[in-house]
């Protein structure tokens, strides 16, 4: 069984949870919920600091800092 890297955890969470095999691979894991459980505590508080659509920049700081 591939075990999640937390990156993929949050562009999932990101992109709204709609991959059904990432939410398989999470339910699976020992680990998935608690990774879960992060990276949407980081979306959150990235889209309350950069806002859902706050323009070109927003989006790029949002972009950068989900990098890092």
């Amino acid at each position: 069984m591939m075990k999640p890297k937390f990156d993929d955890v949050l562009e999932y969470v990101k992109d709204g949870e709609v991959d059904p095999e990432m939410s398989e691979l999470l339910d699976l894991d020992p680990d998935g919920q608690e990774l879960l459980k992060q990276a949407r505590f980081i979306c959150k508080v990235l889209r309350d600091r950069y806002g859902e659509s706050g323009g070109s920049r927003a989006a790029a700081s949002f972009a950068d800092a989900m990098e890092d």
